[in-house]
């Protein structure tokens, strides 16, 4: 196979401004080779373990939309991921090992129920507001001025008991806005010095979970995503990606191709530069086809539009 380049291609990145198309599709290609191989290794761990409980840790872990794949795929009955996934979950294992091969020690075999573990507001933390200057006071458990205030479009920063495990903010460190206004995803991602196209989360109530969501299951720490229901919404949107120059457009799933042939590629015209949305969609495929073991025939010199 031969693929011709553009010399002038690259994927121009700016993290303050309107996102390059070619930086959308590699980071499009990153997740979706992210979530196969996730798959393929869950599929791989049931297949030689025999177990229906997963457990999930490492930075990977914290992929919530990866996270999401392998929830619907139905692998395993119940999957637990710890909250502090990443390095800064280090220190909790090693804790765990010196107490059982140092102190002697047996840990129980449990679900972790909650990450309110940090330290509390103190007098410390309360100087520091001071300092800042800040417009802060206590509330009680009296939340209705802060509903008044949310509800009148202000953001308002809320602290309460001990800090979360992890790098997620559960409510007790956490930024509160009305997410019905479009314009406050731009609002919370300015004031928290992040890109513009940073995801933020909703909160709503557990009882109604199953309201908004596909076979939504219980989960408190924010990295598992869940699909959300049409007729829960007041517009659906879908993503179209226009593979133009993908080798197999036929209509039918990545799992039923079984070969690639000069009779399938369908709409051929001479070869132009290859552009990095080419290169990662043929990449995608050579990479399933890989795994599942086919035959890959490609022409060399054609490129091939979408049908």
């Amino acid at each position: 196979m031969k693929i011709i380049l553009n010399p002038d291609a690259h994927a121009p990145w700016d993290p303050r401004g309107e996102l390059h198309t070619d930086a959308v599709d590699l980071a499009w290609a990153v997740q979706t080779v992210t979530e196969e191989a996730m798959l393929h290794l869950a599929k791989w761990a049931r297949e030689h373990t025999g177990e229906d409980k997963l457990g999930l840790a490492g930075g990977v872990a914290l992929n919530a939309k990866t996270n999401m794949a392998i929830h619907y795929a139905k692998i395993f009955n119940d999957i637990f991921i710890f909250p502090a996934a990443n390095d800064a979950g280090g220190p909790i294992g090693a804790a765990a090992w010196v107490y059982e091969h140092v102190l002697g020690g047996k840990m129980k075999r449990q679900r972790l129920k909650t990450v309110y573990l940090g330290p509390e507001y103190d007098e410390e933390v309360r100087k520091v507001v001071e300092r800042g200057g800040w417009n802060a006071k206590y509330i009680g458990d009296d939340v209705n001025e802060v509903v008044d205030l949310v509800v009148k479009g202000h953001v308002v920063t809320w602290y309460q008991g001990r800090t979360e495990l992890g790098p997620r903010a559960l409510g007790n460190r956490s930024i509160i806005a009305d997410p019905r206004k479009k314009d406050m995803w731009g609002i919370m991602n300015r004031i928290k010095g992040r890109e513009w196209w940073r995801p933020l989360a909703p909160s709503l109530l557990e009882e109604d979970v199953g309201k908004y969501f596909i076979d939504p299951v219980p989960h408190q720490f924010m990295i598992l995503m869940f699909k959300y229901r049409n007729d829960m919404c007041d517009l659906e949107v879908r993503l179209i990606v226009n593979c133009k120059s993908m080798v197999i457009q036929l209509d039918m799933p990545y799992n039923d191709v079984k070969e690639i042939s000069t009779e399938s590629m369908l709409n051929m015209r001479p070869l132009e530069p290859l552009s990095l949305r080419d290169l990662i969609n043929m990449f995608m495929i050579i990479i399933k086809l890989l795994v599942n073991k086919y035959d890959i025939i490609i022409i060399e010199y054609y490129n091939y539009s979408a049908l």
